[in-house]
């Protein structure tokens, strides 16, 4: 009996991530000091030091994702001439890019 069969298993996950991140923006004025703030619910707005001239940056960015496994068996049957089963698997794999929004505020 002659035959040809791939079984497969393709398994996909998509989402994205979103971050955010409120600091002092010393690439205004690279001599100021560098202060990261989180965005948590204790966080209080401190005003910019207007002695070395910086500001606040906020950053935003959305990071869309996909994750996928893949498992491929090609099996296949010639009768008293050959007969073969592979395997082919590619692990887990991440691919992503992202859209970064950077808004500066300069101090006055």
């Amino acid at each position: 009996m002659n035959f040809a069969c791939l079984e497969s298993s393709i398994d996909l996950k998509a989402g994205w991530e979103i971050k955010q991140r409120w600091e002092v923006a010393t690439d205004i004025n690279p001599t100021a000091p560098a202060t990261t703030y989180s965005p948590a619910p204790t966080w209080t707005y401190t005003d910019p030091d207007i002695e070395t001239n910086v500001g606040y940056k906020y950053r935003l960015r959305f990071q869309p994702y996909s994750i996928f496994f893949l498992n491929l068996k090609p099996t296949y049957k010639i009768d008293r001439l050959v007969q073969q089963e592979f395997q082919f698997n590619i692990d887990q794999f991440k691919s992503m890019f992202y859209f970064e929004l950077v808004y500066y505020q300069k101090a006055v």
